[in-house]
């Protein structure tokens, strides 16, 4: 994937924004069990790959998992 300058921009400013919001977030998991930060983990993760893998994938990803097969849905449960 080839970035244009403005893409390339904006992708720097979103990764500093996440960077500087992850000392609040990590100040938090201390009071939090090892499964609500898995749970957690685990569901910003999916959230984040519905927007990114249409964006660089284009709308064929969706059939593209519809028919991944039974071993794409185990390790995506896993």
């Amino acid at each position: 994937m080839r970035l244009t300058h403005g893409g390339a921009v904006w992708l720097m400013v979103v990764v500093t924004l996440m960077w500087g919001t992850a000392g609040v977030v990590t100040r938090h998991l201390v009071q939090a069990h090892s499964f609500e930060i898995t749970f957690w983990r685990s569901l910003f993760t999916m959230l984040a790959l519905l927007v990114i893998l249409p964006l660089w994938r284009g709308r064929a990803v969706c059939s593209q998992l519809r028919s991944g097969g039974r071993a794409l849905w185990i390790s995506g449960v896993c």
